[in-house]
């Protein structure tokens, strides 16, 4: 298969439409911590130019594509907007969650995702450690350093909140993009799943 085919078939599996307008202009309470937004511009192949939003993870991100981007990562199925909504609230009352999302502005749709959790220790001091988890960028959106525009987003936070290390997982084949961010490899995962029980 060539690489034009393998395009259209993504397209044909996730169609660019355009979202549902929003009901109206989202308050802070829709966003999962208080709102920011930085804009970017960049440059791609055969089009003048895309412009790219970052901002916290919201309320509505379902319809916007967030759990498809999400596939993109790993097995989504069965996620219901109803299921979506109350984990957000969850998280929303944890207070301790970071997700940001980077939208395409042409499309408005989610293009690239990330997630930031700040663990409370009793080592350090009672200090505090972030984790991040879950970066995704959109097949269609990888020459845009979208990645790396959601870690360091990811980093700023967690230190501006105290953490005195982040950390993360990722595969072999991923070392390469985190060291790329200031990451160094450090020790090994260990991992259990309830299945092996």
């Amino acid at each position: 298969m060539s690489v034009i085919e393998g395009v259209k078939k993504l397209l044909e599996r996730q169609p660019l439409t355009p979202p549902p307008e929003p009901s109206a202009t989202p308050s802070e309470d829709d966003f999962l911590f208080p709102p920011f937004e930085k804009t970017y511009k960049t440059l791609s192949a055969g089009r003048q130019g895309s412009h790219y939003v970052l901002r916290p993870l919201r309320r509505d991100d379902y319809q916007l594509g967030f759990v498809d981007l999400l596939s993109q990562l790993t097995d989504m199925e069965g996620l219901s907007q109803q299921m979506f909504e109350k984990r957000f609230d969850s998280l929303k009352n944890a207070g301790n969650y970071y997700t940001v999302v980077v939208v395409d502005g042409e499309r408005g749709h989610l293009v690239a995702a990330g997630t930031l959790f700040i663990e409370e220790k009793f080592i350090h001091n009672g200090g505090r450690v972030g984790h991040i988890e879950d970066v995704v960028v959109h097949n269609l959106s990888r020459t845009h350093k979208l990645g790396r525009k959601i870690v360091n987003t990811l980093t700023k936070i967690a230190f501006t909140n105290g953490c005195y290390k982040v950390i993360l997982d990722c595969a072999e084949k991923n070392i390469g993009f985190y060291q790329k961010c200031g990451f160094e490899e450090k020790e090994v995962e260990m991992v259990m799943y309830k299945s092996k029980l």
